[in-house]
Protein backbone atom coordinates (compact mmCIF):
# COMPACT_ATOMS: atom_id res chain seq x y z
CA UNK A 1 0.00 0.00 0.00
CA UNK A 2 1.40 3.39 -0.99
CA UNK A 3 1.38 6.42 1.28
CA UNK A 4 -1.37 8.02 -0.81
CA UNK A 5 -3.57 4.93 -0.45
CA UNK A 6 -2.92 4.98 3.30
CA UNK A 7 -3.90 8.67 3.42
CA UNK A 8 -7.12 7.99 1.51
CA UNK A 9 -7.92 5.12 3.90
CA UNK A 10 -7.31 7.38 6.92
CA UNK A 11 -9.53 10.06 5.35
CA UNK A 12 -12.32 7.51 5.02
CA UNK A 13 -11.99 6.55 8.70
CA UNK A 14 -10.01 3.31 8.32
CA UNK A 15 -6.42 3.08 9.51
CA UNK A 16 -4.59 0.27 7.70
CA UNK A 17 -2.50 -2.22 9.70
CA UNK A 18 1.04 -0.95 10.32
CA UNK A 19 -0.05 2.65 9.79
CA UNK A 20 -0.28 5.45 12.36
CA UNK A 21 -2.26 8.66 11.81
CA UNK A 22 -1.80 11.87 13.77
CA UNK A 23 -4.39 14.57 13.13
CA UNK A 24 -2.97 18.05 13.55
CA UNK A 25 -4.86 20.65 15.54
CA UNK A 26 -4.50 24.41 15.69
CA UNK A 27 -4.31 24.31 19.50
CA UNK A 28 -6.71 27.24 19.95
CA UNK A 29 -9.32 25.08 21.71
CA UNK A 30 -7.08 24.51 24.75
CA UNK A 31 -6.48 28.25 25.09
CA UNK A 32 -10.21 28.95 24.92
CA UNK A 33 -10.83 26.34 27.62
CA UNK A 34 -8.23 27.99 29.84
CA UNK A 35 -9.82 31.41 29.34
CA UNK A 36 -13.25 29.98 30.22
CA UNK A 37 -11.87 28.41 33.40
CA UNK A 38 -10.21 31.67 34.40
CA UNK A 39 -13.43 33.59 33.69
CA UNK A 40 -15.42 31.21 35.90
CA UNK A 41 -12.82 31.51 38.66
CA UNK A 42 -12.89 35.31 38.52
CA UNK A 43 -16.71 35.32 38.60
CA UNK A 44 -16.71 33.00 41.62
CA UNK A 45 -14.13 35.19 43.34
CA UNK A 46 -16.31 38.26 42.66
CA UNK A 47 -19.34 36.46 44.09
CA UNK A 48 -17.40 35.37 47.17
CA UNK A 49 -16.01 38.84 47.72
CA UNK A 50 -19.46 40.37 47.33
CA UNK A 51 -20.95 37.82 49.74
CA UNK A 52 -18.22 38.55 52.31
CA UNK A 53 -18.97 42.27 52.14
CA UNK A 54 -15.97 43.33 50.05
CA UNK A 55 -15.77 46.70 48.38
CA UNK A 56 -17.90 47.43 45.33
CA UNK A 57 -14.90 48.52 43.29
CA UNK A 58 -13.04 45.26 43.89
CA UNK A 59 -16.12 43.21 42.98
CA UNK A 60 -16.64 45.33 39.85
CA UNK A 61 -13.00 44.85 38.79
CA UNK A 62 -13.26 41.08 39.24
CA UNK A 63 -16.49 40.99 37.24
CA UNK A 64 -14.91 43.11 34.52
CA UNK A 65 -11.94 40.74 34.39
CA UNK A 66 -14.30 37.75 34.24
CA UNK A 67 -16.21 39.36 31.37
CA UNK A 68 -12.99 40.03 29.42
CA UNK A 69 -11.81 36.47 29.93
CA UNK A 70 -15.21 35.14 28.86
CA UNK A 71 -15.02 37.16 25.64
CA UNK A 72 -11.55 35.67 24.97
CA UNK A 73 -13.03 32.18 25.46
CA UNK A 74 -15.62 32.65 22.70
CA UNK A 75 -14.36 31.63 19.24
CA UNK A 76 -14.40 34.46 16.71
CA UNK A 77 -15.20 32.11 13.81
CA UNK A 78 -17.13 28.90 13.54
CA UNK A 79 -14.91 25.92 14.33
CA UNK A 80 -14.93 24.71 10.74
CA UNK A 81 -14.91 28.13 9.04
CA UNK A 82 -11.12 28.47 8.95
CA UNK A 83 -10.26 24.82 8.37
CA UNK A 84 -9.21 23.29 5.11
CA UNK A 85 -11.76 21.00 3.49
CA UNK A 86 -9.42 18.12 4.34
CA UNK A 87 -8.11 17.67 7.87
CA UNK A 88 -4.43 18.22 8.42
CA UNK A 89 -2.83 14.85 9.10
CA UNK A 90 0.52 13.09 9.39
CA UNK A 91 0.37 9.43 8.29
CA UNK A 92 3.25 7.06 9.05
CA UNK A 93 3.37 3.83 7.07
CA UNK A 94 5.95 1.05 7.10
CA UNK A 95 7.87 2.59 4.17
CA UNK A 96 7.46 6.33 4.65
CA UNK A 97 5.30 9.20 5.78
CA UNK A 98 2.90 11.65 4.21
CA UNK A 99 1.90 15.01 5.62
CA UNK A 100 -1.06 17.14 4.59
CA UNK A 101 -0.82 20.52 6.31
CA UNK A 102 -0.78 24.24 5.53
CA UNK A 103 2.25 23.67 3.27
CA UNK A 104 0.34 21.19 1.11
CA UNK A 105 0.79 17.48 0.54
CA UNK A 106 4.33 16.20 1.16
CA UNK A 107 5.73 12.68 1.29
CA UNK A 108 9.04 11.09 2.28
CA UNK A 109 10.43 7.56 2.14
CA UNK A 110 12.33 6.39 5.24
CA UNK A 111 15.26 5.33 3.08
CA UNK A 112 15.70 9.01 2.09
CA UNK A 113 15.74 10.33 5.68
CA UNK A 114 18.68 10.24 8.09
CA UNK A 115 17.34 11.88 11.26
CA UNK A 116 14.32 13.40 12.98
CA UNK A 117 14.70 16.26 15.45
CA UNK A 118 11.82 17.48 17.64
CA UNK A 119 11.62 21.08 18.79
CA UNK A 120 9.33 23.85 19.96
CA UNK A 121 9.01 27.29 18.41
CA UNK A 122 6.52 29.91 19.58
CA UNK A 123 4.93 27.34 21.94
CA UNK A 124 4.19 25.00 19.04
CA UNK A 125 5.88 21.62 18.59
CA UNK A 126 7.45 20.76 15.25
CA UNK A 127 9.70 18.13 13.68
CA UNK A 128 12.68 18.65 11.45
CA UNK A 129 13.16 15.79 9.01
CA UNK A 130 16.72 15.62 7.70
CA UNK A 131 17.22 13.90 4.36
CA UNK A 132 20.37 12.30 2.91
CA UNK A 133 21.35 15.60 1.25
CA UNK A 134 21.26 17.41 4.62
CA UNK A 135 18.15 19.40 3.75
CA UNK A 136 15.71 20.18 6.58
CA UNK A 137 11.98 19.67 6.12
CA UNK A 138 9.83 21.16 8.90
CA UNK A 139 6.58 19.47 9.90
CA UNK A 140 4.22 20.95 12.45
CA UNK A 141 2.97 18.63 15.21
CA UNK A 142 0.47 21.06 16.63
CA UNK A 143 -0.62 19.10 19.68
CA UNK A 144 1.68 19.21 22.71
CA UNK A 145 3.30 15.88 23.55
CA UNK A 146 2.55 14.29 20.19
CA UNK A 147 5.66 15.75 18.60
CA UNK A 148 7.86 13.59 20.81
CA UNK A 149 5.74 10.50 20.18
CA UNK A 150 5.85 11.05 16.42
CA UNK A 151 9.63 11.57 16.64
CA UNK A 152 10.06 8.26 18.52
CA UNK A 153 7.98 6.36 15.96
CA UNK A 154 9.83 7.92 13.03
CA UNK A 155 13.26 7.32 14.62
CA UNK A 156 12.43 3.68 15.18
CA UNK A 157 11.54 3.24 11.50
CA UNK A 158 14.61 5.00 10.08
CA UNK A 159 17.36 2.68 8.87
Amino acid sequence: MTEIEALLSVDSGRTPRGTLAFFLDDGARSFRTAYAALAATAALAAGGLGWAGGGRHAVAMLLLGAALLAVRAIPTLREDANRDPKRQVLVITMRGLIVRDASGLRTWQFEDLTDVVAGIHDSRPYLNLIDRDGKLHTVSCAVRGRGERVRRVLSSRLS
